[in-house]
Formats: C-alpha cells, sequence, structure tokens
C-alpha cells in the first residue's frame, strides 16, 4: 500500500525504542525487588501462576477448581491458594503450551469469550454500532492507517489474554479507550451526515454540529451498560458489610497474626489479620485443611460464597465440629458469618 511507503519508519523506530526504554525505567524497581525477594531474576509474579492456573483449564478444570482446588490429600494444589510458595519456589508452568492443539483450542474458546466481553457489558451494543460506522466510515474515506491503528494494541492484547485460558472484564479496560476512538469517529460521522441535511451559516453551523456530537456522546455515556451499575453503587456501597464484619472481628481479636480463611481478601484486610483464600473443593475436605493453615476464623458470605460449594456453612447447623459461629453481618442476601476455629494447626502448609 502506497501510505506504507510513505511512512516515516525511522521516526517510528526513534518513538518505539524511546517508549520501551521509559518502560524499562519505570519497571525496573519493580522487576529489582521482586529478584532480591526470590533470590532470582523475576520479571513478574504473575505469569507462573497464570500460566500454571492454565495448565490445570486445559487438562479439563474450570477456572476456580484450577484456582483453588485441593489435592488428593487435601493439600493445596490450586495456585492461588499458596501463590508465594509458587512464586519463591519457581516451580509451576512459565508460559503458554501453543504447541498443544488443546491448549489452542480453549485460546480460541477465550477469544469468542473476551468478544462477548468486550460487546457487553465493556462497551455496550450502542458504542460497538457507532465503532462499526466510524471504522467504515474511516476506511471507506481512504484514511486506513490512522483507522487501523488501534489495532496494533488491540489484536495482541486480545491474544495475550487468550494465553491464559481464562478472561475477567478487568483484563479488557484498556481496550475500551480504543473502541471509543472509533466510536467518537462513527459520532463524527454521523453527525456530518445529519447536518448535510440543514443549511446553516457560519458560526450557527458550529454550534449546531458541537451540540449534535454533545448530544450523541451523553447517549453514548448514559446508555453504556456500566452507566446503570454506577448508579446502583452510589444509592448502595458494594461490600460495605465486608468492611463491616472485617472491622469488628478486628475489635474483637486485635492479634495481627490470627489467620482468616475467607473467599475474598476484604474481610481479612480491615481486621488486619493474614487472608488465607478458601479452597474450591468438596467442604468434607476444607475442615483439615484449614487446620492445616493454622486458621483462626472462617469467613462465609452470601455473595462471595453464595454459588460455591462453601455456601453449605450459611447455615451453621451444617458447619463442620469444632466450628463456633460468633458474629453474623449484613442484610438479606448480604449474610456474613464468622466462625470462629476452637481446635487450629500449626499453620506450617
Amino acid at each position: 500500500m502506497a501510505w506504507l511507503r510513505r511512512h516515516p519508519w525511522r521516526q517510528s523506530l526513534i518513538v518505539l525504542a524511546g517508549m520501551a526504554a521509559l518502560f524499562l525505567i519505570l519497571a525496573f524497581p519493580m522487576v529489582a525487588w521482586l529478584s532480591v525477594q526470590t533470590g532470582r531474576l523475576t520479571p513478574d509474579t504473575k505469569g507462573i501462576v497464570n500460566y500454571s492456573i492454565a495448565h490445570r483449564i486445559r487438562n479439563g478444570m474450570d477456572y476456580h477448581h484450577a484456582a483453588y482446588g485441593l489435592g488428593p490429600e487435601g493439600t493445596p494444589a490450586g495456585p492461588l491458594l499458596d501463590r508465594n510458595r509458587l512464586v519463591r519456589g519457581g516451580v509451576g508452568q512459565t508460559s503458554p503450551e501453543l504447541g498443544d492443539p488443546v491448549y489452542r483450542q480453549k485460546m480460541v474458546e477465550v477469544l469468542h469469550k473476551e468478544w462477548r466481553l468486550l460487546v457487553w457489558p465493556l462497551v455496550g451494543h450502542l458504542w460497538t454500532l457507532f465503532a462499526i460506522l466510524g471504522i467504515i466510515a474511516g476506511l471507506g474515506r481512504g484514511e486506513w492507517a490512522p483507522t487501523l491503528f488501534p489495532l496494533w494494541y488491540l489484536l495482541p492484547a486480545f491474544l495475550g489474554v487468550s494465553t491464559i485460558l481464562f478472561v475477567w472484564t478487568r483484563y479488557l479496560l484498556p481496550i475500551v479507550p480504543l473502541v471509543a476512538l472509533w466510536a467518537g469517529y462513527g459520532v463524527d460521522v454521523l453527525a456530518d451526515v445529519f447536518m448535510g441535511g440543514f443549511t446553516f451559516s457560519g458560526r450557527t453551523a458550529v454550534r449546531a454540529h458541537v451540540l449534535l456530537g454533545g448530544i450523541l456522546v451523553a447517549a453514548l455515556v448514559v446508555l453504556h451498560p456500566y452507566a446503570r451499575a454506577a448508579a446502583r453503587h452510589i444509592r448502595q456501597v458494594p461490600d460495605l458489610e465486608q468492611r463491616q464484619a472485617g472491622l469488628w472481628l478486628r475489635q474483637h481479636d486485635p492479634s495481627p497474626d490470627k489467620r482468616i480463611m475467607s473467599t475474598t481478601s476484604q474481610v481479612p484486610f480491615y481486621a488486619a489479620g493474614i487472608h488465607v483464600p478458601m479452597p474450591v473443593d468438596d467442604p468434607a475436605k476444607i475442615p483439615l485443611y484449614a487446620q492445616r493453615r493454622g486458621v483462626n476464623y472462617v469467613v462465609v458470605s452470601e455473595v462471595k460464597d453464595g454459588h460455591r460449594p462453601t455456601r453449605v456453612w450459611l447455615d451453621p447447623a451444617r458447619a463442620p465440629q469444632g466450628w463456633e459461629l460468633i458474629h453474623r453481618e449484613g442484610t438479606a442476601g448480604h449474610h456474613i458469618l464468622i466462625y470462629h476455629l476452637t481446635q487450629t494447626g500449626c499453620g506450617c502448609e
């Protein structure tokens, strides 16, 4: 293509080198700290954890069992149950198994899921339509380079996330501004088409164009899927009961070395305790695991455990022997139960 021949490649390479140097300067303190902590060069700690989870997903597990499952003897098998040991030991899957056809098939499945998440709820159907309009208009006007430029980031981001065989919406959040560029172009094109049907002169045309564009942008913001969620959170702060339960436990037991087993780290954080991640496995295997990990308290939440095997402990009558219910927090649908374990182990695992 002609624009490829005209492109100032030398200038682009200089800019790219400058960006790479800036990235290395900013990343160096973290890499240095991690390397000192592990005793070897450690550029990151997420890779070994995520690819170890991906290896278990490739072998047929769902994400939660792959990340938080127990081994046959009730020992931690899911990487997120003991990530520090995995990172410090450096023993685990450190790269994607791209040579495995099963692994590649699962990557394709994740790519489909990424697209669905991007369309809804990250961007929304209206944003998607405007973005498609912007892309078509840009290509139709021969503006190939600026129109396709966001793909330089979007495609590697999509492919990179797919290599870990699971995806959360936050992983794709950096893509949203790129889609917004296309959607903004679509807004401009639609405003031009609409304005073409009227006869304005001078300053009036500019004002009308700005007003119409502002109305379209406002509609995109108001009708975005997350707009309703944001309005809901303004009316009711999410997970407030987690904070209240943690503060209660902190007052009940101010010891900084208390070990708290819960699905999320919110209660242990507010309780100023040590978080022991809750396994996702047969509930009958978890009490022994808790004892081995020296757990003092177990937190069960309707919101966080409602779809996990541990939801059975929302009924105190079904709690394991040696677990004493000491606190109940929250309203209907948001209850949190805190159990005190009367028998604890050494906490050595």
